[in-house]
């Protein structure tokens, strides 16, 4: 086992992955990489449909689960992008999406919610409690709530992403990934360990330096939550209880490095000049990479661009 805390066996992971793959033939596209600079390829997440990785996950929940148009309907707790990929799959399934959002969320996406037909339900307080609430809501009215920190459906969807990955760029030495609520980074961790490949690039992780519970965590430190003001509230680091990525991290992240706001504007900016129009947020890897990229062995990296917004 990949982990004591984490009862699936290796095999069973790999099978879980492999599936995914296979199931999300027609609702996800293959991107594709960008060579920027020597040996530096861009993932870009930012050109899925709706626009961010958080489409494979959602997925994957939504055809495991076999919902259809007679199902009551489908929950989750999101800041946006996997509320959009839940709203996307449930309207052309016509089937109800009640998207849990914190109250401070406004504007754009919220109203992209509510085009696609989501209903969407503002809760006070932080993200966390955000998610308990939407929890205790698909529980009392028997919907399937759909995590994309905590379900384990919709990390193997994931987890496509470094399996992709490692098909188009052979004999990678560095991967780089952001750590907002972990799914992502729990996802490729699980793709580059439990499969088969010739050789296991080393996955750095990316947070905040203002919150980095995954850091601290790593650190046999509690991971605490610190509230913080940031262009990139996706990378807030509010994990949700039972974040598989706590369970996985020891075993999947090789390293953990720290960006400001600072960084994630100057890497922004640097992949605008390169035609790559995304926000701060899934600008972090890229920033990530490049605040090391003078300390360290040059080598043939990946940098995983996770949207466009």
């Amino acid at each position: 086992m990949l982990d004591g805390s984490v009862h699936v066996a290796k095999n069973d992971h790999t099978m879980s992955i492999r599936q995914a793959g296979d199931r999300l033939v027609r609702d996800v596209v293959r991107t594709p990489v960008h060579l920027v600079g020597a040996d530096v390829w861009l993932k870009r997440e930012d050109l899925q449909r709706g626009s961010s990785f958080k489409m494979r996950g959602a997925a994957n929940v939504v055809r495991t689960a076999r919902i259809g148009p007679q199902s009551p309907g489908v929950v989750c707790a999101s800041s946006g992008n996997t509320g959009l990929a839940l709203a996307m799959l449930t309207r052309e399934l016509a089937v109800p999406a009640y998207v849990f959002v914190p109250a401070r969320a406004t504007g754009g996406k919220v109203e992209a919610l509510r085009r696609l037909g989501a209903r969407v339900v503002h809760v006070p307080g932080d993200f966390s409690g955000v998610a308990r609430a939407a929890r205790t809501f698909a529980s009392r009215h028997d919907l399937l709530y759909c995590s994309s920190a905590t379900t384990w459906d919709f990390i193997y969807g994931n987890a496509t992403v470094g399996v992709e990955l490692l098909e188009q760029c052979a004999s990678l030495d560095e991967v780089f990934v952001p750590i907002g609520g972990g799914g992502l980074a729990a996802g490729v961790g699980l793709a580059l360990s439990v499969l088969p490949w010739c050789s296991r690039p080393r996955l750095v992780g990316v947070e905040l330096e203002t919150s980095c519970p995954v850091r601290e965590f790593l650190r046999s430190s509690p991971a605490v939550w610190s509230p913080c003001v940031s262009v990139a509230d996706c990378l807030d680091g509010d994990l949700e209880s039972g974040a598989i990525v706590l369970q996985l991290a020891e075993d999947v992240l090789d390293d953990i490095v720290l960006v400001s706001d600072a960084d994630l504007l100057r890497a922004q900016w640097e992949l605008a000049r390169s035609g790559i129009l995304v926000e701060p947020g899934p600008a972090a890897a890229f920033a990530g990479y490049r605040a090391v990229a003078g300390r360290r062995p040059a080598g043939r990296t990946a940098v995983l661009v996770t949207g466009s917004r």
